[in-house]
């Protein structure tokens, strides 16, 4: 993991920096746990995942942003949120709840608050998980968000 006081955020390229946190919740039988804040890294999933198979999987990315007083704000998280779970019913996915979304982005902001300089992108992201007989509609999934600090194109 790369330290915050280490990143020349003035020159960034569109490289994967790595942030401390992430939150992850899984939807099984019919619902979605609380989920977790968790330190990044990998984690299991199986090769017949249908997100893996089908690219049945959404993205979403959102900015968070220091003003200049030092606060952090969001930009338009409810649209985000609304954005994500209109993307999850046209991919027969299970929507996750609007204010469980919004809650984990900010504590997923909070804990990498130390890489947010101008701007930083929460990216939530949603995967089917497994097979339900011949539909591609999975029996779990896993919300997963990550920051990563902004990347600038030259």
């Amino acid at each position: 993991m790369v330290e915050p006081k280490d990143i020349d955020f003035y020159s960034l390229g569109f490289n994967f920096i790595e942030t401390k946190t992430m939150f992850i919740a899984t939807h099984k039988d019919g619902k979605w746990d609380n989920g977790q804040l968790l330190p990044f890294g990998n984690f299991e999933i199986s090769p017949a995942s249908c997100v893996l198979n089908y690219g049945q999987g959404i993205f979403e990315g959102m900015k968070a942003l220091r003003t200049k007083n030092g606060d952090i704000t969001l930009f338009r998280p409810e649209e985000n949120a609304k954005r994500f779970n209109f993307s999850a019913r046209r991919m027969l996915m299970p929507e996750y709840p609007l204010e469980k979304f919004i809650d984990a982005v900010k504590k997923v902001v909070k804990e990498n608050e130390q890489y947010i300089h101008h701007a930083e992108i929460p990216q939530s992201q949603i995967s089917g998980e497994g097979l339900k007989s011949f539909f591609l509609l999975p029996e779990e999934g896993k919300y997963l968000l990550t920051t990563f600090p902004p990347f600038q194109l030259n």
